[in-house]
């Protein structure tokens, strides 16, 4: 007797009436949101230090000894 072989992640799920489906659905579609929300909150602060470097700018200010010395990006 040959067995199927199990793929993770693939469910399944069988549902009284359309009421509960629906309901189910709404409710991992919710957390879902709310997951993909967080992401970009945890994240934004991140991507918005891009914008605070000038990127514009071909030099580097590095402080050595209370001077500023530009240095060229490439180093």
């Amino acid at each position: 007797m040959k067995t199927k072989g199990l793929v993770d992640g693939r469910w399944t799920l069988a549902f009284r009436d359309d009421e509960s489906c629906n309901s189910a659905l709404a409710m991992v579609v919710e957390e879902v949101n709310f997951l993909s929300d967080e992401v970009h909150r945890r994240l934004k602060p991140l991507l918005n230090l891009e914008t605070a470097i000038d990127l514009s700018s071909s030099h580097i200010c590095v402080p050595e000894d209370s001077s500023i010395r530009m240095l060229p990006k490439s180093l």
